[in-house]
């Protein structure tokens, strides 16, 4: 995977991690609780595994 199909990925995770925290403060949940639960709601939604190549 090259720079030019992560940069989207990226920011749509960002902007997840942005909606995760409004969202933990209004419900006075841990924002890192919240990260691990967007974070298994998002594995299960992704077609493909996202990494980095050691090349």
């Amino acid at each position: 995977m090259d720079v030019a199909e992560l940069i989207p990925i990226l920011i749509i995770l960002l902007l997840v991690a942005t909606g995760v925290a409004l969202l933990s403060r209004r419900l006075r949940v841990p924002y890192v609780t919240g990260l691990v639960l967007a974070g298994l709601a998002i594995t299960e939604l992704l077609p493909r595994r996202i990494g980095l190549d050691s090349s």
